[in-house]
C-alpha cells in the first residue's frame, strides 16, 4: 500500500445508510486512477490529502475504494516506521526510567524527589557508560579475532589456500 495524493475531489451524493448519513465522493489520485469512496462527513477528503488505499474493487459503478489518510494508517510505510520506532523508543525510555527509579530507592535515595531523581539519573549515566564500554570491548575483540583468523588462513607457503 503506497501513499497517494488526492488531485481532485467531486462530491457525488449524500445518502442514508445503516450508520447514518454517508457521503460519496469521486477522487482522482496522483497515479491517474479515478474511483469512488464513502465518508461519514462531507469534508473528509480534500485536494492535497495524502491517503492510503486499503481496498479496491471494480463495481458496475466503477472503481470503489476504502482508504485512510496516511497519517492515521498504521500500515502505511512511513507511518508504520515512524509509529513503530517512536513507540519502541518511548517504551524503552519508560522501562529504563522505571528501572532507575526503583534502584535509586533501593539504594536509599528516599529523602526527597530531587535525591531520587539525581540518583536515578546517575544510574542511567552509569548504564550508558557501561554500554559504551561493552561495545568498545566487543569491537576490539572482534577485530583481534578477525586478525587471528586471517593469520591462520594463510598456509605455510604464504598462500591463503
Amino acid at each position: 500500500m503506497e501513499n497517494r495524493t488526492i488531485q481532485a475531489v467531486q462530491n457525488v451524493e449524500a445518502w442514508n445508510g445503516q450508520h447514518g448519513q454517508m457521503f460519496e465522493f469521486t477522487l482522482a489520485l496522483d497515479d491517474g486512477r479515478i474511483g469512488r469512496v464513502n465518508a461519514k462527513t462531507n469534508d473528509r477528503w480534500n485536494v492535497g490529502d495524502v491517503v492510503v488505499v486499503t481496498s479496491e474493487k471494480q463495481t458496475k459503478h466503477g472503481l470503489k475504494w476504502s482508504m485512510d489518510k496516511a497519517e492515521f494508517h498504521s500500515n502505511a510505510p512511513a507511518a508504520q516506521a515512524t509509529n513503530s520506532s517512536a513507540k519502541q523508543e518511548d517504551r524503552t525510555a519508560q522501562i529504563e526510567a522505571s528501572w532507575a527509579i526503583t534502584n535509586a530507592v533501593r539504594m536509599g535515595a528516599t529523602s526527597s524527589n530531587e535525591q531520587i531523581l539525581q540518583t536515578a539519573q546517575n544510574l542511567l549515566n552509569l548504564k550508558a557508560q557501561l554500554v559504551e564500554h561493552m561495545q568498545n570491548v566487543t569491537t576490539s575483540a572482534e577485530t583481534a579475532q578477525g586478525s587471528n583468523q586471517s593469520a591462520q588462513a594463510v598456509g605455510q607457503d604464504g598462500l591463503p589456500f
